[in-house]
């Protein structure tokens, strides 16, 4: 018989740091790109909280918490996570590969999208997804 009021087994912190590291090896993170914490180090960086009914990924600067989510859902979660760091190193990529004359949007969107693709297809669906709503109201100019 199901159990409705039965909840998802949560994974302790460790647990979760180990499966993020796996992922971020397959797409060769830095360690030092936005590294898992499980408390505020102050400078905006994310950090993970376990609590009772769920997950809490937010971040905090200067005493100040803010984008704080919570979910229940591992998956959920991870993508979060990942995608804090491929945007990160979707930055970097940019930089480094600059488009004289091009929305550096252009490079940015499309790197984030293959290193979150190659983790997994739906993330890549579901931030390219992100990605359109920020466009429709915002398009790329290469004016700039």
């Amino acid at each position: 018989m199901f159990n409705f009021f039965r909840r998802p087994k949560m994974l302790t912190f460790e647990q979760i740091r180990a499966e993020t590291d796996r992922l971020r090896a397959l797409i060769g993170a830095p360690d030092n790109v936005c590294p898992l914490l499980s408390s505020p180090f102050g400078d905006g960086s994310p950090f993970l909280r376990i609590v009772a009914d769920g997950y809490i990924y937010a971040n905090e600067e200067r005493g100040h918490v803010y984008n704080e989510r919570k979910t229940q859902d591992l998956d959920e979660l991870l993508y979060w996570i990942m995608k804090d760091i491929t945007f990160s190193m979707a930055v970097d990529y940019e930089v480094a590969n600059r488009v004289p004359h091009a929305d550096f949007r252009r490079l940015l969107f499309a790197k984030d999208l293959e290193l979150l693709g190659s983790l997994k297809p739906e993330w890549r669906e579901r931030k390219q997804r992100e990605y359109d709503a920020v466009l429709a109201q915002y398009p790329f100019n290469d004016e700039i």
